[in-house]
């Protein structure tokens, strides 16, 4: 998961990387931490009545990146078996 929407404040929090977060937020007003524990590992609220769209997209496609380079280095990672001498 790296987004999710809530209906009635149309907001989106975009699972961002704590330095990613810091530009972002720094882009706009509408823009900030999520007020908890998530926000500090860079859970970010977006105004979506108000913050433009390409600022959004650029975050979605930056959390969304994040998640396919931390699911590759996963697989990479694989069993942690050696493969069989040949």
């Amino acid at each position: 998961m790296f987004a999710t929407y809530l209906q009635k404040d149309n907001t989106a929090n975009i699972f961002l990387i704590p330095k990613e977060q810091a530009v972002f937020c720094q882009m706009e007003q509408d823009i900030y931490p999520v007020p908890n524990k998530w926000g500090e590992k860079g859970a970010t609220t977006f105004e979506l009545n108000s913050v433009p769209q390409h600022i959004i997209m650029e975050a979605l496609l930056s959390a969304y990146n994040e998640v396919i380079k931390s699911k590759s280095a996963k697989s990479k990672k694989g069993t942690g078996k050696q493969p069989p001498k040949t």
